[in-house]
Order: structure tokens, then sequence, then C-alpha cells
């Protein structure tokens, strides 16, 4: 994971970095573009993102996302930007990347106004979630495959207290290990009833909750055992002569 992490850091930043210096100097030198109007046309992006907020001022559109990574401004109004229909703005711009965006401070939204905005696109979000058929199957599946994960725990817990410390273990270890996976194996189990008792489902769709479940139990056994066959492998290296 911290390998990935650093990765994903050094490719945004070697996709970014020479976007942020044009900007920067194209604001700096005064060749930036300019607009100037009435903001038309917002399509505002919803709180999950998948697809872009735009507006127009004149005749040039502009798009962003708060989950794509841009040099320029990307504060979409579902996460408490500050772009409305109606707002004038001057938008000082180069290529596709707004580089500054200049409002009248009595036309900002208020900060109260646009947390609240926010709130009920976070809201609205979370309601099509729970209303998403296809969605409420592969929560409930998931949910049932980590009771089974946490129940293996439990059956299993030296197995497992291998991937957070390394044996031998005292007492006291085992015996806390063995409180937070039994407190695991309940969570899970409570959240799975709850999930179960929050909607009305016909008995077809449990197959797909079923096949769901399935699948993850069985990625998550081929994890396991990779992880601890890829430990032997390391702690026991092949001998050569």
């Amino acid at each position: 994971m911290v390998g990935f992490a650093c990765l994903w850091i050094t490719l945004v930043l070697a996709a970014m970095l020479p976007e942020y210096l044009d900007i920067h100097s194209a604001l700096k030198d005064g060749t930036a573009a300019v607009v100037e109007g009435t903001v038309t046309n917002f399509h505002p992006m919803p709180y999950e993102g998948h697809q872009d907020e735009c507006f127009s001022v004149s005749s040039k559109t502009f798009c962003y996302s708060d989950y794509g990574p841009s040099a320029g401004f990307n504060n979409s109004s579902s996460h408490g930007g500050p772009i409305r229909e109606g707002l004038h703005v001057r938008v000082s711009y180069i290529g596709a990347n707004i580089g500054r965006l200049e409002i009248e401070k009595d036309e900002v939204p208020p900060a109260e106004e646009r947390a609240a905005a926010s709130k009920n696109a976070e809201k609205a979000w979370q309601q099509r979630t729970e209303n998403d058929p296809v969605t409420d199957r592969l929560n409930l599946g998931f949910t049932i495959s980590a009771v089974f994960m946490t129940a293996w725990w439990n059956l299993q817990p030296k197995r497992f207290m291998k991937f957070w410390l390394k044996p031998p273990y005292k007492p006291l270890t085992i015996v806390l290990f063995r409180v937070f996976f039994a407190a695991n194996v309940l969570g899970a189990l409570s959240y799975s009833i709850g999930l179960v008792r929050h909607r009305h489902r016909e008995w077809s769709e449990y197959g797909t909750v079923a096949e769901t479940a399935v699948i993850a139990m069985v990625v998550i056994f081929l994890m396991v055992n990779a992880a601890e066959w890829m430990n032997r492998k390391w702690m026991n290296p092949a001998k050569t002569n």
C-alpha cells in the first residue's frame, strides 16, 4: 500500500507539475485568456462524481471535478464550491484549466450556504445509494463475507495474529486479540442483520447476495494464503551453494 501510494503521488505530481507551472507563468506574465460574464448552463457534479461540473461564461464552457487531479480550479458546488447559476464571474484560463476564478465579494455564496449545499448533496447521494438495488445487494454480500472472515479469525486466532505480530505470544496478548476478533465478528454480524432488516427483498435477490458473498470469500481465502506463501518465501529463502 505504501509503495502504491508513493507511485501514485509521483505519477500525479509528474503529470500536474508542468500544468501548474504553465498556469502560474501565464497568470504572472498576463498571457492567460480571460472571459467575464454571467454563469449559464450550470450543471453541478453529483456528490459521488461520475460526471464533471460544467458551466458557461459567454461562449466558453468549463468543466472540472473534485475527483480528478487538476492544477486548476476544480471545487464543485456539491463539495462546497462557489459556482452557481447567474453568478457574475471573471475567469482567467489556460487551455481547459481555470487558473483564476474571480467573484464579486458580495456575490460569493456564504460559507454556511455552501456547507449546507454540500451536506444536502451528500444526503441525496446516500439516499440514491440506499435505494439502488444493485448497490444494496453488493453491500449485503460483502457484509456477509465479512461475517465469515471475522469468524475465521476467531476459529484460527494465532494464524491471523501473525499479520500483526510475530510469535511467540504472551497470554495477555492472545486474550486481547481474541477479544478484538470477537468484537469484529459481533460487529459484522450486527451490521449484516441490520441490512437484512432495513429493506424488503425478494428471495431471488438473495441469490445475487450469495454469489457476491461467495466470490468475496474466495478472494479473501486466496489473498490470505498468498500472503502466507510470500511470507514463508521471504522468511525462509532457498539456500544456494
